[in-house]
């Protein structure tokens, strides 16, 4: 397993050069960069010889590509639907699926990295009263605690009240009575035009990075956040970067080519290099494995969280929040989900198609398939349905809640 970072990451030395890409959409190839700060997002890229997120990988241990060539093929493909050119270039149409077979072929990801040395994780099983995924503060004592800042991930739950556990070079089967989740909070992502641009991030990511000691002296930044978290944004983060802009309104938009450049709020235009956005998705995929119920709550920006949580299932802190954001309205051309390139006018156009339920727009569009696999643009994507008539019904969720290597996996069996 990964160890926690003690030195900046490569997201975070990106940021502070200025040059925050360091991934790339899948569909449009557009620059990407690190959303999360660790590892959950899948906008950063992944160091190739170890098949971890770039946020999660020391500075200096992975080169960045930072150009695409195929970037030049987006370009005229953002003009169009996601399954636009499928029909117009795809033809005869019986012959589609051998298409799609060599297109498959042409852009199939690289080769899995070497296993780690060491050999295969050893199974084991645990029995404890309580355990703790999360924050390690948020504790009970006595609870056997899984913290994903140490290097631990848990990434199923059965109905036998089990959790899947990998640890410190072991696969556990941890049987519990008590199953507490203090697993924080993703970004919702907001609806405006720009809010796919490198330099766009997460709050928790910019703290992530500043503690890691990235020097972000020269980086303007621009946070929107509740206002109740003012006064401790501008205590954590005010010598250690430019604070140009702290408010709660959600900007009009965010303008930039490459990277962010600026946000307009109201009248106001604020020159920046990155927006920081404390809005909260609860972290609830452990909880919907669990058998709670995902709802997505109301208002202009609601998010996605767990109702009819089981009577051995708690949620604390920030993934148990339930506090309404502030609105904004929704513009067309914002994407809604970053990892597939899918924005709102494509979820339209699939509703208009006669499309009218979630899975089948999801299938036909790619939104919520990507590598968050709709921890980031669930919200988003279910209140655009919403708004075209369609019923906002969650995902259920799939593992892994967090990156996992297949290495880690892999026990060995006897023969």
């Amino acid at each position: 397993m990964r160890a926690p970072l003690d030195s900046p990451a490569v997201t975070a030395r990106a940021l502070a050069d200025g040059r925050p890409a360091t991934g790339r959409s899948f569909r449009l190839h557009r620059p990407r960069s690190g959303v999360c700060g660790n590892g959950t997002c899948g906008q950063c890229g992944t160091d190739p010889a170890t098949g971890d997120a770039l946020c999660c990988t020391p500075a200096g241990a992975a080169p960045v590509r930072r150009r695409d060539p195929l970037r030049a093929l987006g370009l005229p493909a953002e003009r169009q639907l996601p399954w636009f050119w499928e029909r117009r270039l795809l033809r005869p149409r019986a012959l589609r699926g051998r298409y799609l077979r060599v297109l498959r072929g042409l852009s199939a990801a690289p080769g899995l990295p070497p296993a780690p040395a060491g050999g295969p994780p050893q199974r084991r099983v645990v029995e404890v009263e309580t355990l703790h995924v999360g924050d390690p503060a948020r504790a009970d004592p006595g609870a056997l605690v899984v913290d994903a800042a140490a290097g631990a991930t848990a990434f199923g739950v059965y109905a036998d009240r089990t959790v899947a556990v990998t640890a410190s070079g072991e696969l556990l089967e941890v049987r519990c009575e008590r199953l507490v989740l203090a697993t924080g909070a993703h970004l919702r992502l907001p609806p405006v035009v720009g809010n796919d641009l490198p330099g766009v991030l997460h709050l928790d990511a910019l703290l992530r990075y500043s503690g890691q000691g990235a020097d972000l002296g020269a980086l303007r930044v621009a946070v929107i956040a509740p206002p109740e978290r003012h006064a401790a944004v501008t205590a954590a983060l005010g010598d250690r970067c430019r604070l140009v802009h702290v408010g709660a309104r959600i900007p009009d938009r965010i303008d930039g080519r490459g990277r962010v450049r600026r946000i307009a709020v109201g009248a106001e235009a604020v020159a920046c290099d990155a927006v920081a956005l404390g809005l909260d998705q609860p972290a609830i995929e452990l909880a919907l494995l669990a058998g709670a119920h995902g709802v997505l709550g109301d208002g202009p920006l609601p998010v996605v969280v767990a109702d009819a949580v089981p009577d051995w299932v708690e949620l604390r802190g920030r993934a148990a929040a339930r506090e309404r954001l502030p609105g904004c309205t929704a513009q067309r051309d914002a994407f809604a989900c970053p990892c597939e390139d899918v924005r709102l006018r494509d979820l339209e156009a699939a509703v208009a198609s006669g499309l009218r339920d979630v899975e089948l727009i999801k299938r036909r569009t790619g939104a919520m398939t990507g590598p968050c696999q709709g921890k980031v643009c669930q919200g988003a994507v279910l209140t655009a349905l919403r708004d075209l008539g369609v019923e906002p019904r969650p995902m259920t969720p799939r593992p892994f809640a967090r990156v996992t290597r297949l290495a880690d996996l892999a026990v060995a069996h006897d023969a």
